[in-house]
């Protein structure tokens, strides 16, 4: 059971993909949106997060600007990015 921090983490969290995922949708490589726990160097964490799955990892000088997945500071989630295989 999620307390205190991490439960309003979480709820940001939904609440950032309910208002981005369309847009998210739009860039290239995305073809996946979600919420979930962090992932760092094959460990998870107990951070909620927005996961972003890209079908390719790409070097952010290889995309436009309109292409990089944002971190959401508006609400102040996170965003976790993984290859979809």
């Amino acid at each position: 059971m999620l307390l205190g921090g991490a439960t309003i983490g979480l709820k940001l969290a939904i609440e950032a993909k309910r208002l981005y995922v369309d847009k998210l949708l739009e860039r290239k490589n995305v073809v996946a949106c979600g919420v979930g726990f962090k992932e760092s160097e094959g460990q998870i964490s107990d951070e909620p997060c927005v996961i972003v799955g890209v079908s390719k990892k790409v070097p952010k000088a290889q995309l436009t600007p309109d292409d990089l997945v944002p971190i959401l500071y508006e609400l102040w989630a996170s965003v976790c990015l993984v290859q979809v295989h």
